[in-house]
């Protein structure tokens, strides 16, 4: 379809081609248990560029000594008033933008030299093999052609080995609740709320991390329980 020579299907983004990826802002991933930090803080995010991802909170810098002032006006008034000075913060950030974007490249061009210099220090001195090696193990982490079997495959695996043998008569299947591919990931994720645990009680706690250590241990007596009910 066209309109006024633009064709519309090059303005409509395929949403089905996008991959969304979630990342916690560089100082606020601290506060995140180190699981939750390693995976998704902006540093290291495949394909995110130097940024801190605190803009929200800059916004919220600016915005707080109007929310503060405005706090006794009525809700429509106080509405119009919040939105004007979003409108401003916009408005300056567009006009500035030119200035922002210069003093960035400046910065970006610079600092291009300097990382290009020394990665290629870097490069001269690793063996040539290692390189290769160290492509290999990156495609693996990153679920390419070399990664490992995930857990979920592993356990079907497990499943279907443990269906074949009791179909060939090699072991009989068990009576109990469990099976033992069920017993053998309930055992991993009973070590992971353990290793949840210790890494918690390293850190300084507040009153909310105290309860949130306490419901861990709860669930791991609970699975515990179910464990020893195994048959």
């Amino acid at each position: 379809m066209k309109t006024t020579g633009v064709d519309i299907e090059e303005i409509f983004t395929e949403l089905d081609r996008i991959r969304l990826q979630y990342g916690l802002p560089v100082w606020h991933a601290e506060a995140h248990d180190p699981k939750c930090r390693i995976q998704f803080a902006l540093r290291y995010l495949l394909g995110v560029g130097k940024t801190d991802g605190e803009s929200t909170e800059r916004l919220w810098s600016l915005l707080n000594p109007a929310s503060w002032s405005t706090k006794e006006m009525g809700e429509g008034a106080r509405h119009d008033v919040l939105e004007d000075k979003i409108d401003l913060i916009n408005f300056e950030k567009n006009r500035s933008m030119g200035r922002t974007l210069a003093r960035r490249l400046i910065v970006a061009v610079a600092e291009r030299q300097r990382q290009g210099i020394e990665f290629q220090e870097l490069d001269d001195s690793v063996p040539k093999k290692k390189p290769a090696t160290g492509m290999g193990q990156d495609d693996g982490c990153l679920g390419g052609k070399l990664a490992g079997p995930s857990e979920r495959e592993i356990s079907e695996e497990l499943k279907r080995a443990e269906v074949e043998d009791a179909q060939a008569g090699i072991k009989p299947l068990l009576e109990g609740k469990m099976t033992i591919t069920a017993f053998i990931r309930a055992g991993m994720q009973l070590q992971a709320i353990q290793r949840r645990i210790r890494t918690a009680l390293k850190a300084k706690k507040s009153a909310d991390q105290a309860s949130q250590i306490q419901e861990l241990r709860l669930s791991l007596i609970k699975q515990m329980r179910t464990l020893k009910n195994f048959n």
